[in-house]
């Protein structure tokens, strides 16, 4: 009888281990799509095309007419966060990717509990570039408003 209940708890204990594991290589993964995400559009100049084709959530938020309209988007929002961040344009940069929920920055961004869970931080020299929402393991948005100087912020998408 003791060994049965060594053997159920030791099986107990490998199973909690792998659902661990996996977890955590899930959360990773999602960070490496972000940070391949910032390195081929400001390293490696990646045509818009390619990046919509290898990182962009097809569906977006499930309101828009057709899958061009989604590309367009995408497209757009790309052009418009090179605009933004020229600094980091053909740099060998070092980006540093961070779940939200981990980040503990104090002028880290308010998105609410229900949406920053799939939020990652994108950071450069200890400066925040970029907020990013993943949906799976795509890239639903990474453009941003904000109510006011303090407010919450909404993903526009």
């Amino acid at each position: 009888m003791y060994i049965k209940n060594k053997l159920k708890l030791s099986l107990s204990f490998l199973l909690l281990f792998s659902a661990l594991v996996y977890s955590q290589n899930k959360k990773d993964k999602k960070s490496e799509i972000v940070k391949s995400f910032f390195e081929d559009v400001f390293i490696n100049n990646k045509s818009q095309e390619e990046l919509f084709v290898q990182y962009a959530d097809k569906k977006g938020n499930g309101n828009s007419k057709s899958k061009d309209s989604i590309a367009d988007m995408f497209n757009k929002c790309v052009l418009q966060l090179k605009a933004d961040r020229e600094h980091l344009i053909n740099k060998s940069v070092k980006f540093n990717v961070n779940r939200f929920n981990s980040y503990s920055k104090p002028d880290i961004k308010d998105f609410g509990e229900k949406v920053e869970k799939n939020v990652f931080v994108v950071s450069v020299d200890n400066e925040i570039e970029c907020y990013v929402l993943m949906k799976r393991s795509k890239i639903l948005a990474f453009h941003h408003v904000t109510k006011g100087q303090k407010g919450p912020s909404y993903f526009v998408y």
